[in-house]
């Protein structure tokens, strides 16, 4: 790749929660370096212990709902993120997207061989495939759910919004057959996992990387 990819250390929540504050110290000046690709600068091949901090949970108060009091069958739509409004407190500014993308969710339960762009994530060449942002840029995502399932799309680093003031979210669900369209502001430089939430699926290849280059 032409392009320089913009490197930024963060936290992940993907498959773990919300891994809170931890505090890193080296362990191993002769651990293995993570596959890095040809592009990048090697990182120094030092490993790091992280502890993270703990917290005494609080315990639950109150007593329980009146089970006669509850409803017996659930009645009307169910909604999600895409069909919600968002306040006018949270909508990104009024611009035209500097660039945009499209992103085809491929697969098929017989086969279970999900992915994005009919290419299946490889971690040994996460790359491949990427859509490349710039920073400051206004970013559109065109979301084509092309498959028979629901996926709820999650992209790490950002908070996107529903395209025509929708929702502000950094997930969505694309139901089967439907496309969705999101605007983000590329105002966090990394490299950025997008996946389907459904951690089977995106264990199965439906991940892709947001890349800031240069």
């Amino acid at each position: 790749m032409s392009m320089k990819h913009m490197l930024k250390v963060s936290h992940s929540s993907y498959l773990g929660g919300d891994a809170g504050d931890a505090t890193c110290r080296p362990i191993s000046s002769t651990a293995k370096q993570p596959v890095t690709p040809k592009s990048l600068p090697a990182l120094p091949a030092t490993a790091f212990a992280c502890e993270s901090s703990t917290q005494q949970a609080t315990p639950p108060t109150g007593s329980a709902p009146d089970a006669a009091g509850l409803p017996t069958v659930l009645e009307g739509k169910v909604t999600d993120g895409g069909r919600l409004k968002g306040h006018e407190s949270v909508l990104l500014p009024s611009r035209s997207p500097d660039r945009g993308h499209t992103m085809r969710l491929t697969g098929t339960m017989a086969k279970y061989n999900w992915g994005i762009n009919g290419r299946h994530f490889d971690m040994l060449n996460p790359f491949a495939g990427a859509f490349e942002v710039a920073a400051t840029d206004r970013i559109r995502v065109k979301i084509i759910n092309e498959t028979k399932m629901w996926h709820p799309m999650h992209l790490h680093g950002h908070t996107f919004q529903i395209a025509g003031n929708g929702a502000r979210e950094d997930t969505v669900i694309v139901r089967p057959n439907e496309t969705v369209a999101i605007e983000f502001e590329a105002d966090d430089p990394g490299q950025w996992l997008a996946h389907c939430h459904n951690a089977y699926h995106a264990g199965r290849g439906m991940m892709g990387v947001f890349s800031y280059v240069r």
